[in-house]
């Protein structure tokens, strides 16, 4: 009986030992990224050194370390290797567990002698701890260090605040991942996003609800086209939805999975009625400006004293998201004349008998997910 509890002793003492062995490799400073919402955060960096005496359990010609990667919550993975000295070519992969057994295959850098630096990106859908893995294989009885400084950065995956004038570096990890920036106005006015994503971005303004308020519009750097302008309401809370079409193009950040989104907001002064007797006068020739903030149920009202012989004209421009509707009324209450207009310059013109006196113009949006700022010119032409 004593040698069988003198023998399980042993087995078991070996196994604590195994057990032991097959994480001494692991004795190495854990890496806690540092989180990035803007993209402009510095990133957290380590220095890590092997040689041929660091073998892994079990594996004669293979040396290296395991070093832990501690992350907090669902985002994407950047990992910069810059070498210090490389005296054998390493491999640098990263795994799910511990024993290196299940490798994420969206990661693989191979650096050879003479070589400076390798950088990479994962997308990690889950929270919890990862494995980096640096490897190199010698056969022989050959002396080496390898040496490296392990920089890393978190690119987070929830939405995050923006603010006017800012720009933010966003990883995103394919072109279908809906993106949220929220966004409290400063101004009532305009607000300008934009983009440096050559292929196209698809941008849709929501309400604190997350509710549109905008159709999706496509806005793209490769076409001339990186902005897009909504109006807005000083102190309301918006979001921008941002989407793209993949993600192997050129951006500003220079890798086609690292997007840019800019906010600029300006003030609009714009001045009009609220209902035809609360209406603004235009005078002949003279220009009024106009805003229908993201959400405004409200019409804006206008009037003019047509001169005899004369019929109304206007000089329409704007940047308009969807079209508004533009009528004229006379002092009836009755509508003359209605047309839609979606926002680029172009000139508005009446047909008919016009009798010389004050007309109204009524400016609303043409649906929910119409907004935007004009101009309006009192241009009166001939019968």
């Amino acid at each position: 009986m004593k040698k069988i509890m003198k023998g399980l002793v042993l087995v078991a003492s070996l196994a604590v030992m195994m057990f032991a062995m097959s994480f001494a490799v692991l004795a190495v400073d854990t890496i806690t990224p540092t989180k990035s919402v803007t993209g402009s955060e510095k990133s957290a960096t380590k220095t890590y050194t092997f040689t041929q005496n660091d073998k892994f359990p079990g594996q004669s010609s293979d040396q290296g370390l395991v070093i832990p990667v501690n992350i907090s919550e669902p985002g994407a993975l950047e990992l910069n290797v810059n070498v210090v000295r490389l005296d054998k070519n390493m491999t640098v992969e990263i795994y799910t567990d511990a024993q290196c057994t299940n490798r994420i295959t969206g990661f693989y850098k191979y650096l050879t002698v003479g070589e400076v630096n390798a950088k990479g990106y994962v997308a990690l859908s889950n929270k919890g701890t990862y494995y980096i893995r640096l490897e190199s294989s010698v056969y022989d009885d050959s002396v080496y260090t390898n040496t490296v400084n392990i920089s890393t950065r978190l690119y987070l995956r929830g939405e995050r605040n923006i603010k006017s004038g800012q720009t933010i570096t966003y990883y995103r990890n394919s072109g279908s991942d809906e993106y949220l920036f929220k966004y409290k106005a400063g101004k009532t006015g305009k607000v300008t996003v934009s983009f440096s994503y050559e292929y196209g971005s698809y941008l849709t303004l929501l309400n604190s609800k997350k509710k549109a308020l905008s159709d999706e519009e496509w806005v793209s750097s490769g076409y001339n086209f990186n902005k897009f302008t909504f109006a807005v309401k000083k102190g309301v809370t918006y979001y921008f939805k941002v989407k793209s079409n993949g993600t192997s193009g050129n951006t500003a950040a220079g890798n086609g999975n690292l997007h840019t989104i800019n906010v600029k907001n300006t003030a609009v002064k714009a001045k009009a009625g609220s209902s035809r007797k609360k209406a603004v006068t235009i005078k002949y020739n003279k220009t009024a400006k106009g805003l229908i903030t993201a959400g405004d149920k409200s019409a804006k009202w206008y009037k003019i004293a047509l001169k005899k012989g004369k019929k109304p004209a206007f000089i329409l421009q704007g940047n308009l998201t969807g079209s508004v509707k533009i009528q004229i009324i006379n002092k009836s209450g009755k509508v003359i004349s209605s047309s839609t207009w979606s926002g680029s310059k172009s000139r508005y013109n009446s047909w008919g008998n016009w009798k010389k006196g004050t007309y109204y113009i009524k400016v609303s949006r043409a649906n929910s997910l119409s907004s935007g700022y004009f101009t309006i010119k009192n241009k009166q032409a001939k019968k």
